[in-house]
């Protein structure tokens, strides 16, 4: 076999997802926190103040090494058609069946183009386990969930990500023009194997 042969997985720096983490070939672990997000424009300036200080105050209580991921992810609009294709049949032929079928093809064509979107907020949360990955691994997860109830406390909620919710943001992020029409594995596997050319 060549060895300079390249696979897609050998791209990344992610060797694999698993108990809430994104495990790391350099012996560095991930975890993710999914932040809420709040209409500013809908509160008065004293909520608005507060919730800043609030958010600041988290901010400045992490004692790990961390970066704030922001994505545009699309909207799964597969529920809305579904529905609209249920209304369309139960309705006679006229107008309304019309008008019905011209919403279903309008998100359609958004869901596909990737046009609606919800920009998503993330906080990851780096660790070593180079020396004792369980407890290591343990901490980060503890300090993960910690961190999240202070963001939802700030009024701005929060939690730690699950695996297939750390598969789906990967998935976005290494494949944003497929996400608007197709979903993330369920799984981690199976992996393609890596083709080997014969003498």
């Amino acid at each position: 076999m060549n060895s300079n042969k390249q696979n897609a997985q050998n791209w990344f720096n992610i060797s694999d997802v698993n108990d809430q983490l994104i495990l790391r070939k350099d012996q560095k672990v991930i975890s993710l926190i999914r932040v809420g997000t709040v209409n500013m424009s809908l509160l008065s300036k004293t909520e608005k103040d507060m919730r800043i200080r609030q958010l600041f105050e988290v901010m400045n209580g992490i004692d790990t090494r961390y970066k704030i991921f922001s994505i545009a992810r699309p909207v799964d609009l597969d529920g809305f058609i579904e529905q609209l294709k249920v209304k369309q049949s139960q309705e006679p032929i006229g107008m309304k069946k019309r008008l019905l079928s011209n919403a279903m093809s309008h998100a359609a064509i958004m869901a596909s183009g990737g046009e609606a979107v919800e920009q998503q907020f993330y906080l990851l949360l780096e660790g070593d386990i180079s020396t004792n990955p369980e407890y290591e691994k343990n901490s980060l997860i503890r300090r993960t969930k910690e961190i999240a109830a202070n963001l939802t406390s700030a009024g701005l909620g929060g939690h730690l990500c699950t695996n297939q919710e750390i598969r789906d943001l990967l998935f976005i992020f290494s494949n944003p023009q497929q996400a608007a029409y197709e979903r993330a594995p369920q799984d981690n596997g199976p992996y393609f194997t890596n083709y080997v050319e014969g003498k």
